[in-house]
């Protein structure tokens, strides 16, 4: 009986994310990313792709990044930030590894930048109804001081 009822739960709690993730990717999107910001010692990049799959488990929610190979010697001035409603988490950009490079069209002056954000964190955003605030590619930015 108590199994039973643990399995319910579950089962609620599961069509509960799901329906509010899902409902979230119905609201309107912009066509364009807009930025205010003028600072010249920064370069900006929007990302490529984006995959939010949590429920797969760690490392299932990441962006990928083209950035110029110019910029491939600031390995350690690497910095992303996700800023959904307002809410901004600091994650760090690594270099993708080769399986990521089928995912994505890159150029050969490009370098393909991976950045992960943590699931709990994905989770609780989707649980927000934010899952399409997180697809939107304006919603994850990454930083590259110069």
């Amino acid at each position: 009986m108590r199994l039973r009822i643990n399995w319910s739960l579950g089962l609620i709690f599961l069509l509960t994310i799901l329906c509010i993730g899902f409902a979230s990717t119905f609201t309107t999107q912009p066509v364009a990313c807009v930025t205010t910001d003028n600072e010249s010692k920064v370069y900006k990049v929007n990302p490529k792709k984006i995959v939010i799959e949590p429920w797969l488990g760690e490392h299932n929610v990441y962006a990928l990044f083209a950035v110029p190979k110019q910029y491939a010697t600031l390995l350690n001035d690497r910095e992303a930030l996700v800023r959904v409603n307002g809410v901004e988490s600091t994650i760090n950009a690594t270099g993708a590894k080769p399986h990521l490079y089928k995912q994505v069209e890159v150029t050969e002056d490009d370098l393909l930048l991976v950045s992960y954000l943590w699931t709990r964190e994905a989770i609780w955003q989707i649980l927000q109804g934010k899952y399409g605030e997180l697809q939107n590619s304006c919603s994850w930015t990454l930083y590259i001081r110069l």
